[in-house]
């Protein structure tokens, strides 16, 4: 859910009325069963299920597969026909409350066409995200023989102001970054998420269509995706949708318990609320036992197909600690010990995610031969108020790990994290660019 600050936009209407009214019957069963027309011949039947079938996505065998054979899960290329015509003739609104039930509610409402599909391609094992470790990506990546002669990196940022300093890609509507020349097929986006690569204005889940109210970096973006996003709401009702760090704290022991079990309130959908650990022994065992295994944390990413443009992207579902209830303004300027273990924690698990972003990227430019465009948004440092010491060290492991390597780093911002990207990028001496004059030197 954290975003940093609300992307804008309006959501634009142009369908016809024959054609809504057709789609709406489509959706509230006017239509019978067995006559669902994806667009591909396809026919489903409401007791029995559909006639195909799905199977494991071969890629996820490896991260160097995964991100090199850019594959969709076929369960949500099915589900894609459904919705894309939707997004494209009326508009995202639409197609994510057609497409969508309000899950986690009780009692459970019946599934639609979309979430059946979906729910059918998880029992079959067609899942949205592999559960590849930190330490997976970092092998894989120094498995890979870099391109020769490969430039460094470029930054890129949005000059919104007078120009005078680097500012982020400011301005620009996450919502409709697919349909941005920058946002190439086969792009990478993260999003300001949570540790379960869900999205959630609270630490309750939160169904697919509620996101279309959490106006933050995280829902926004991945509403880009309507089916991807609702093929991770499925795989998350059926328990197969990996979490980040769940495992890491269920390991970490507080006097022979997990530490989840002594401070309840720790972690809940994705939500990791550090201000429930009040013991500073408590807190340095778990910042210590944290460096010790933070290998094992998962890299939560999904190749998803946006269906206002058909391209596709990979998107990365970063997280960072939640400082919602119990944040004060001036917390961070506080200099004793808790807080300073508080802000590394922050910085260990942020840094941690963006290298690993960084070296995703590598292989696939260095494996392809191609240019990687990859698009950086700050993640923790807007509605879950994390300390602003923690973007300088992601953003330098980002950098250290894309030199001599050809990927383009768009810097995003959205909001009151603007002045951010500046200071990090001044105070790393990163040759940041704005995105006329970028855009000017490419196409000449």
């Amino acid at each position: 859910m954290d975003g940093s600050g609300m992307a804008k936009g309006t959501l634009v209407i142009v369908g016809a009325a024959v054609l809504a009214a057709s789609i709406y019957s489509w959706f509230s069963g006017e239509i019978k069963a067995g006559s669902v027309a994806t667009g591909a011949g396809s026919s489903a039947n409401s007791d029995q299920g559909f006639d195909f079938k799905f199977s494991p996505n071969k890629s996820f065998c490896s991260v160097r597969d995964f991100v090199i054979q850019a594959e969709v899960s076929q369960a949500q290329e099915k589900a894609f026909e459904i919705t894309a015509p939707i997004v494209r003739n009326l508009n995202r609104f639409e197609a994510v409350r057609r497409s969508s039930s309000y899950r986690y509610r009780e009692p459970e409402p019946k599934p639609t066409i979309v979430e059946r599909i979906l729910d059918q391609g998880v029992r079959e094992g067609d899942l949205p995200v592999p559960d590849f470790t930190i330490k997976d990506v970092r092998m894989a990546k120094n498995n890979t023989d870099p391109q020769c002669n490969a430039k460094d990196a470029e930054f890129v940022y949005y000059r919104w102001n007078d120009g005078s300093k680097p500012k982020g890609m400011r301005g620009l509507d996450v919502s409709f970054l697919y349909d941005q020349p920058e946002a190439e097929d086969g792009c990478f986006v993260n999003l300001a998420s949570q540790f379960n690569a869900l999205e959630s204005m609270t630490s309750d889940k939160s169904a697919v269509v509620l996101w279309l109210g959490d106006y933050t970096q995280g829902p926004q973006c991945a509403l880009q995706s309507i089916a991807g996003s609702k093929h991770r709401e499925s795989a998350d009702k059926q328990g197969k949708l990996p979490d980040a760090i769940k495992d890491i704290l269920d390991a970490c022991l507080i006097g022979g318990k997990p530490i989840t079990e002594k401070y309840k309130d720790l972690y809940h959908n994705g939500y990791l609320q550090l201000l429930e650990i009040t013991d500073k022994k408590d807190m340095r065992e778990f910042l210590s036992f944290l460096d010790h295994r933070i290998d094992d944390m998962k890299v939560l990413m999904q190749w998803v197909r946006c269906e206002g443009s058909g391209k596709t992207q990979l998107q990365f579902f970063t997280a960072a600690p939640a400082f919602v209830s119990g944040y004060y303004d001036g917390m961070w300027d506080k200099t004793d010990e808790m807080t300073e273990l508080r802000k590394r924690a922050c910085v260990k698990l942020v840094e941690a995610q963006y290298r690993a972003m960084a070296q995703m990227a590598c292989i696939r430019a260095d494996e392809t031969g191609k240019n990687v465009k990859m698009h950086v948004s700050m993640v923790g440092c807007g509605a879950f108020n994390n300390p602003r010491e923690t973007i300088v060290p992601a953003l330098k492991a980002m950098r250290d790990e894309l030199r001599g390597h050809d990927v383009t780093v768009f810097l995003h911002s959205f909001g009151r994290d603007v002045d951010i990207w500046d200071s990090a990028v001044n105070e790393l001496g990163i040759k940041a660019v704005p995105l006329e004059r970028w855009r000017e030197s490419h196409n000449s």
